[in-house]
């Protein structure tokens, strides 16, 4: 019970903080980027969408693998929260329940940020699209029926590799999987690194590994395995035509939750010994 109520009073302190206003930033940039140029070809054409080909873009666009992390990093900057008053806390409710709560919080902020931005990306095309288990013309049939605009980000929102080989309902559910296990990743790295006493080590090291990890995936560099980064997106993991696979889905799986539960014991051995003098040091 103490640990479902630490992580909601930081769950609910984190919700109404001011920097919220970054993701609605974000929303916008994706709706200007991705959805209304979206709608825009889906009334040329004549044709509806599926509702979930704008969230599966934004989770499998090289580009997008930049901005989603850092937007995380950015909403989770201060993660885990250590001023004085934790001092206090600890004492009423010991340092187990308080790593396990702050990780339970981590836990609802990571499906906040992926709800929000599925909602964002799903119900502003409620009046052009549909559910259905099958890809759309808009998507499939956009570098044939509009060649001039070949090289356009919209045109290659979905690679071919994505929907020839997979359905839409498999790709958005394996997306959201990895996209939550990167972000849960991400705040682990800074859990770990602020019990070091040092405030940036942790969030320096995400985005290191965000920036890194989303370069070698854009340009399919082959270390991009070595990072977590391309292991959170759906369509690198297989070849363009065939069903072969450049890396399987069980080993990303494996990969990511291996690394999660290494630095998760590691923050409970470093944790249980920590000394919170240097708590004035942190914040």
């Amino acid at each position: 019970m103490q640990v479902i109520k630490i992580a909601k009073n930081e769950y609910i302190k984190w919700l109404f903080h001011s920097r919220m206003v970054i993701l609605g930033c974000v929303l916008i940039l994706m709706y200007v980027m991705v959805v209304q140029p979206l709608k825009e070809r889906a009334a040329m054409i004549g044709e509806p969408v599926n509702f979930l080909e704008a969230y599966i873009g934004v989770c499998n666009s090289s580009a997008f693998l930049v901005f989603l992390p850092i937007l995380f990093l950015a909403l989770m900057s201060d993660f885990p929260k250590m001023d004085y008053n934790m001092v206090f806390l600890l004492h009423r409710c010991g340092r187990k329940n308080w790593m396990a709560g702050q990780l339970l919080f981590l836990l609802m902020a990571d499906v906040t940020i992926l709800a929000i931005v599925f909602a964002a990306l799903v119900l502003p095309l409620l009046d052009v699209g549909y559910w259905y288990n099958g890809w759309s013309n808009v998507i499939t049939e956009a570098a044939q029926r509009f060649p001039e605009e070949s090289s356009s980000f919209l045109t290659h929102l979905i690679p071919p590799n994505l929907y020839f080989q997979l359905t839409p309902y498999t790709v958005a559910i394996q997306s959201s999987i990895l996209m939550f296990a990167y972000f849960y990743l991400l705040g682990v790295i800074m859990m770990f690194g602020k019990f070091f006493g040092k405030r940036l080590i942790g969030l320096i090291l995400s985005a290191l590994l965000v920036v890194s990890g989303a370069g070698a995936s854009y340009f399919s560099v082959s270390a991009m395995w070595i990072l977590p980064a391309a292991h959170a997106i759906v369509s690198r993991h297989y070849t363009d035509y065939y069903r072969e696979m450049h890396c399987s889905m069980t080993f990303s799986y494996c990969y990511l939750l291996a690394l999660i539960l290494i630095l998760c014991c590691g923050i409970y051995r470093k944790g249980i010994h920590l000394s919170f003098n240097k708590i004035t040091d942190i914040e």
